[in-house]
């Protein structure tokens, strides 16, 4: 028989950097940054690298309400990311989602 009150409990995060110094919401889970930046590239499946004005690159996708809307994004078009700073790929670089397009 299992006893499920003294069961240890799961580490939110992996033991390396991720999830060190993060500010967490109400809930526990991290707080996402919104940060700004200039498109520098389109790739397939609607992915796009995003310079950001500290000059970190991230691979950023397009959010759905923006995709709802038919709204498009080019390369040199300036956008605002939402950025989880727990979330990065294999080669190092962050994911966001871009969430406003600049006129």
């Amino acid at each position: 028989m299992v006893d499920y009150e003294n069961k240890p409990k799961k580490a939110k995060f992996d033991e390396d950097d991720k999830g060190k110094n993060v500010e967490l919401e109400d809930d526990g889970r991290p707080k996402k940054v919104e940060l700004e930046g200039i498109v520098a590239e389109k790739l397939p499946n609607n992915l796009f690298i995003v310079e950001l004005d500290n000059s970190l690159k991230v691979l950023a996708h397009v959010s759905g309400r923006m995709k709802m809307n038919c709204i498009n994004i080019l390369p040199s078009d300036r956008v605002k990311v939402e950025l989880n700073p727990n979330d990065k790929t294999k080669d190092g670089r962050f994911r966001a989602k871009i969430v406003f397009r600049s006129k």
